[in-house]
């Protein structure tokens, strides 16, 4: 039926919006950029390096201490 139709719809929606990138920054997480890599481990930086860090709202910049 149509309802049966619509209420999937919703529900694919809902699953959608929990599983995009700017959802995922919403909870808290952030995505790490070196250049144009993203940094998904400490050993692909070295001290010194310069890193973008993209929030849910924002972007910082920051350097490797240690």
């Amino acid at each position: 039926s149509l309802g049966d139709r619509r209420a999937e719809l919703g529900r694919c929606g809902s699953q959608m919006h929990a599983l995009s990138p700017l959802a995922v920054l919403d909870r808290g997480y952030a995505v790490v950029k070196s250049g144009e890599a993203i940094i998904r481990d400490a050993a692909q930086v070295e001290v010194g390096d310069r890193l973008q860090i993209r929030l849910a709202r924002g972007e910082i910049s920051a350097k490797v201490e240690k």
